[in-house]
């Protein structure tokens, strides 16, 4: 039963579902906050030049009223723009603010018509429904709260044969929106839930597409789509290539076997993350990030051959000192029978004026040849 309960107060989803889809309601109320603010602004301006104007009958003496609540709503709205973005709290403030904006506004509207019916009151309480997302306890609280006050001040200032048809109208009203926001409101929940369902297919796409499955690094195509990205928007700061190639790979494939050559290779690739401090927890982003952090990457050419782009450091001596510390890191590698792995690596410098990777690629391949020539198990340089 409780669980049924639970699962009806949030539109009939589960709770995880629901609490997936929080960051879209909180920006589809921040979105209607400043729709209902602007247009409630407007419509009082439209009371307060008909006031001035002496037209539709508008009472002249409340044009201090409707400039009032003119203005109110243009700060709740400027509340909504600046704060909400900041938090949770920020958007839950300015929901408050503008359910005690409507109540007092639809109080004072009734009061002021004493021996008319309120229909003000029930149309902001048909537009909270419609508009706002929370839990369906938390609305129901919210229009009973609204309502009981309003018809509690009704009884109060109206003769009671009017304030008796204002209590019809809020319980009918009121009863209707409730159900009506229920059924909008779920409506609108399931299309959050299909698009978060979207989004999460595309990124996992994505991440398939761009990571070496083995490694999670990069693959050979999205590397190489990313580095030409980066070195076409350089500025100043210096860029390095890095090539990096397992020493006696084979032997371990042909001693140990293959599960733990693949072992082999993820563990340097685990070495080069952990040496670098490569930031790879959110995959979905990464290459926006690598761009707009301005960071290191590195990706998995094929086989036991790795490939770094090293940006963000301020200059030669501390790349260098970063790839020394993979290869020293590298050494240090003891899981089953593998105790310390080497490396071979060659490194260049991406010139100034290089709009592509393929020349650089050439200087750093040439750089790594001669590493493995001279005996291995140490870098080399290339124009650095």
């Amino acid at each position: 039963m409780g669980e049924l309960l639970q699962k009806f107060n949030h539109y009939g989803f589960d709770k995880a579902i629901y609490g997936e889809c929080m960051g879209l309601i909180v920006r589809t109320n921040r979105h209607h906050a400043k729709i209902i603010n602007v247009w409630f602004a407007l419509i009082n301006a439209f009371y307060f030049i008909s006031t001035n104007l002496r037209m539709f009958n508008v009472d002249a003496t409340r044009s201090a009223f409707f400039l009032i609540f003119i203005i109110i709503p243009m700060i709740t709205m400027g509340m909504v723009t600046f704060l909400g973005p900041k938090g949770p709290f920020f958007g839950v403030m300015c929901t408050v603010a503008d359910l005690i904006m409507f109540e007092v506004y639809s109080i004072l509207s009734s009061n002021a018509e004493p021996y008319a019916s309120s229909w003000m009151f029930l149309i902001l309480l048909v537009i909270v429904a419609f508009s706002y997302i929370e839990t369906v306890g938390r609305m129901t609280l919210i229009l009973l709260v609204m309502s009981s006050i309003f018809v509690r001040s009704a009884y109060l200032h109206k003769p009671s044969s009017i304030a008796s048809m204002d209590l019809a109208n809020t319980v009918v009203v009121t009863s209707l929106a409730l159900v009506l926001h229920f059924a909008f409101q779920r409506a609108r929940i399931n299309e959050f839930v299909t698009t978060i369902r979207d989004i999460k297919t595309q990124r996992q796409l994505m991440i398939t597409s761009s990571f070496d499955a083995l490694t999670s690094l990069l693959n050979r195509g999205k590397f190489f789509s990313l580095a030409e990205q980066v070195i076409e928007a350089r500025g100043e700061e210096p860029i390095a290539l890095v090539l990096l190639d397992l020493d006696g790979f084979k032997q371990i494939n042909d001693n140990l076997g293959h599960q733990t050559g693949d072992r082999a290779i993820q563990m340097a690739a685990e070495t080069i993350i952990g040496s670098l401090h490569i930031d790879q927890q959110d995959k979905w982003d990464f290459p926006e990030r690598v761009l707009r952090e301005k960071s290191t990457f590195a990706g998995r050419l094929g086989g036991d051959e790795y490939i770094i782009l090293l940006q963000g450091y301020p200059g030669r001596d501390e790349m260098f000192g970063a790839v020394s510390g993979i290869l020293s890191a590298l050494h240090l590698v003891d899981e089953g029978d593998i105790h310390g792995l080497r490396a071979s690596i060659g490194i260049t410098m991406v010139k100034d004026g290089e709009k592509n990777i393929d020349a650089a690629y050439k200087r750093a391949d040439d750089a790594l040849y001669v590493s493995k020539e001279n005996g291995k198990d140490q870098i080399n340089i290339n124009q650095f």
